[in-house]
């Protein structure tokens, strides 16, 4: 509950620096990039978590580090220091999902996994969308008070991690998920990456497919600050209902029924299925000016109301997808390869999006990310049947 207090704040961070740090279209994509780029350090911290032998103290480092420099927003006033103080953030953040994700690994049964995941996914969405409301409200009134925001998502974000470590890690027999008896240095993540590939094709045409997804996911994140402001004209109370309320509607009205029919499926062909279903997110977007049906600002609530509900499935599958393939091995290494995709296609696709967006249109990037995601849910078809030829696991499912 309490993270995703700080979450629903964060989700406004865009539009704060387009409509009141004044942020260029250049800055905006910066920020877009942090988050996922961020995640490219995951891979080391993958060593960091098997090797340190009181892993709860790891959720107070990212508390302290991470959490806590979303206090220093109360001091700035200007973009730069703003997307420097949510680096920080975001990369203390690349800490956790792997941390978290060996957490639930040793801890939780896999017939319930996904189903207590989606019940504490409800929880933390429906703070975050109470908040991320409430903040629109609060920034229209006065779009300075995202000092005061900022501050409150920093203590606040402390505490859920204070709480976190104070969870016993269950201790439970698994191999180690990457290269055995090589001493660690800046290559080995690499080298450990490229040896899960060789050794797990499954897991590889998974991440391929996945990439694809996450390309169609970040392209469109530039944009969008211009969209709502620029096109839309929208104010921080339309903004924060479209992203924070309806943006995240399915993921706590559905997230725990979604995370028991995950348990039950192949994740790889529940990949495909909700990869499809978003591709039709960003072509409503293309028809909301001009709609005549419904009005342009409920056109756009339509088109996240859809993102809802098909991200409520990703979220299952981009924690979880990992343990599936682990099996028996410690996740951490699997997860950390995934997170660390995330900044590959970081460094890419945002970077592409401004591209577009600036010699082509803002349209044409809403198209191109359509693409991606119906390109991702066509090679998932085809890891499906790639896992269903190649049926012989070296690990059983824990």
């Amino acid at each position: 509950m309490l993270n995703g207090i700080t979450i629903g704040i964060l989700i406004l961070q865009e539009i704060v620096l387009k409509k009141t740090l004044l942020g260029t279209p250049f800055e905006i994509t910066l920020l877009t990039m942090i988050a996922p780029f961020s995640n490219f350090f995951s891979i080391y911290f993958a060593r960091i978590i098997k090797t340190y032998p009181n892993k709860k103290r790891l959720f107070l480092l990212i508390g302290i580090f991470g959490r806590m420099s979303l206090i220093c927003v109360a001091f700035i006033n200007t973009a730069i220091p703003f997307i420097v103080i949510l680096f920080v953030f975001y990369i203390f953040n690349a800490f956790l999902n792997p941390l978290m994700n060996l957490l639930m690994q040793v801890n939780i049964d896999k017939n319930k996994r996904g189903k207590l995941f989606g019940y504490m996914n409800s929880i933390s969405t429906l703070a975050s969308v109470i908040i991320s409301f409430s903040a629109g409200k609060i920034l229209d009134i006065n779009e300075n008070h995202f000092k005061t925001l900022f501050f409150i998502a920093g203590i606040i974000g402390f505490a859920s991690m204070f709480f976190l470590s104070r969870i016993r890690f269950r201790r439970k027999s698994m191999t180690d998920g990457g290269l055995q008896g090589q001493r660690f240095n800046l290559l080995y993540p690499f080298k450990n990456m490229i040896f899960i590939f060789n050794n797990d094709r499954r897991y590889l045409f998974f991440e391929i497919a996945f990439f694809i997804y996450g390309m169609g996911f970040l392209v469109i994140l530039p944009v969008l600050p211009i969209y709502f402001v620029d096109i839309m004209k929208m104010d921080y109370a339309q903004i924060s209902m479209a992203k924070g309320v309806i943006g995240q509607l399915f993921m706590v009205l559905i997230l725990p029924f979604i995370g028991s029919l995950h348990d039950r499926t192949n994740p790889v062909l529940f990949s495909s299925i909700t990869f499809f279903i978003l591709a039709f997110y960003p072509l409503i977007l293309i028809l909301a000016p001009g709609s005549t049906y419904l009005s342009p600002i409920h056109t756009v609530y339509l088109s996240f109301l859809l993102y809802s509900f098909a991200m409520s499935a990703v979220i299952i599958v981009w924690n979880l997808g990992s343990i599936y393939f682990a099996g028996h091995r410690n996740s951490s290494d699997y997860q950390s390869i995934h997170v660390t995709m995330t900044g590959v296609r970081g460094l890419i696709a945002p970077l592409l999006g401004f591209i577009v967006l600036k010699y082509i249109g803002i349209m044409q990037v809403f198209m191109l990310s359509s693409v991606f995601f119906f390109t991702s849910s066509a090679l998932m078809v085809f890891v499906y049947f790639f896992c269903k030829l190649n049926k012989k696991e070296s690990h059983p499912q824990v």
